[in-house]
C-alpha cells in the first residue's frame, strides 16, 4: 500500500508541471522580465516557465528520492511471483470462461434443437389436428344427410303405414258389410 502511494504521488507531482500551461494564473509567456527558472538534479534539467521552482522544492524532492528509493528497493522475484501467480489465475478465469461460453454454447445449440423438434412435432399436431377436424366435419354431413334420408324414409315409411291401415279398414269394414248383408 505504501509502495503504491509513493508511485502515484511521484506520477502526480511529474504531472503537475504539464497542467500549469492550463492554468490561467500561469500562462507561458506571462512571467514578465524573469527568466525560466531551472533545476539541475542528477544530470537533468527542469524547466518550466514561471514556477518550477515552486513544484520542486526541496520537501517534495525528498519525496521523489524517497519513492525511487522505495521503487528500488522493490523485492523483483516476489513481485514476479506474485504476477506469476496472477497469470496463473488469470489464465484459470480464462480457460473456465471459455469453458463456460462452450458450455453454453452446446447448451443454447441443444435449446436450438428442442425447440425445432418441438416446432416440427406442434407444426405435426396442428395438421393432424386440421386433418381430425376435416373428419369430423364430413362424418357431420354424412350423418346430417344419413338422418335426412331416414327422416324421408320415416316419412314414407309412416305414409305406407296409413295406407296400408286405412285399406285394412277399409276391407275390414267391406268384407263386414258383404258378410252382415
Amino acid at each position: 500500500m505504501r509502495y503504491s502511494l509513493f508511485l502515484i504521488l511521484l506520477l502526480s507531482m511529474l504531472h503537475l508541471p504539464s497542467l500549469q500551461g492550463q492554468n490561467p494564473l500561469f500562462k507561458p509567456g506571462e512571467c514578465g522580465e524573469t527568466p525560466s527558472p531551472r533545476l539541475w538534479l542528477k544530470g537533468e534539467v527542469f524547466q518550466h516557465p514561471c514556477d518550477s521552482l515552486w513544484i520542486i522544492t526541496p520537501a517534495r524532492l525528498q519525496l521523489y528520492e524517497e519513492a525511487v528509493q522505495l521503487i528500488l528497493a522493490w523485492d523483483t522475484t516476489r513481485l514476479f511471483a506474485e504476477l506469476s501467480g496472477l497469470e496463473k489465475s488469470l489464465h484459470q478465469i480464462t480457460s473456465s470462461g471459455r469453458q463456460m461460453q462452450s458450455d453454453y454454447d452446446a447448451l443454447e445449440e441443444a435449446y436450438r434443437k428442442t425447440l425445432d423438434k418441438q416446432e416440427s412435432q406442434i407444426q405435426g399436431l396442428r395438421q393432424a389436428l386440421s386433418e381430425v377436424r376435416d373428419g369430423i366435419d364430413a362424418e357431420r354431413q354424412r350423418s346430417a344427410s344419413i338422418a335426412s334420408e331416414l327422416r324421408i324414409a320415416q316419412k314414407q315409411q309412416h305414409r305406407r303405414s296409413i295406407i296400408w291401415g286405412g285399406s285394412g279398414f277399409a276391407l275390414g269394414v267391406l268384407a263386414t258389410f258383404l258378410i252382415t248383408h
